[in-house]
């Protein structure tokens, strides 16, 4: 079974994505249609993309050196869930951190907007609670306390231009 969603942001998009063993799904990763996978964070089991190897669940992937080649992912443990971080213009990338559980930061950026986006569980930023795969976004030169609660993964985005 696979199964996938894609969600749009403020300049990127992430594809939500699972599948079983055995499985496989190709992404064209055409940057000009917003199909890039520029990142992949792994949320649960272990697969393969093309020829890299995605062992751990938790941890975030670095697929750029993929761009604008057809990716074939495929899942190795019974079920494999992946989020998967999109630039939507060729000239920027992304730059994002991922927040696990009971952990509080404060956000600032003086150039770029930054974009909270809870991958599982909610966020809550100042007073405002975010809800899973919903959004906030953080205008430049503005700060707000980050609080990530147990169990909960919140992806902090900022898209910038591109160093090509």
């Amino acid at each position: 079974m696979i199964v996938r969603n894609v969600n749009y942001y403020r300049g990127f998009a992430i594809c939500t994505g699972s599948i079983t063993k055995g499985d496989s799904l190709v992404n064209p990763n055409n940057p000009i249609n917003a199909e890039y996978n520029q990142l992949l964070y792994l949320v649960i089991g272990s697969g393969k993309a093309n020829d890299v190897d995605l062992p751990s669940a938790g941890r975030m992937y670095d697929l750029s050196q993929l761009k604008g080649q057809p990716i074939t992912y495929q899942g190795v443990s019974e079920t494999s869930a992946w989020v998967a971080f999109n630039p939507l213009k060729q000239d920027k990338e992304l730059d994002v951190e991922i927040l696990k559980g009971e952990s509080e930061r404060t956000l600032l950026d003086d150039v770029n907007d930054i974009i909270v986006v809870p991958i599982d569980g909610n966020v809550s930023v100042g007073s405002t609670t975010i809800e899973t795969l919903k959004s906030g976004r953080l205008p430049a030169g503005k700060s707000a306390v980050l609080t990530v609660p147990t169990e909960a993964v919140c992806a902090i985005v900022k898209v910038v231009d591109s160093s090509v």
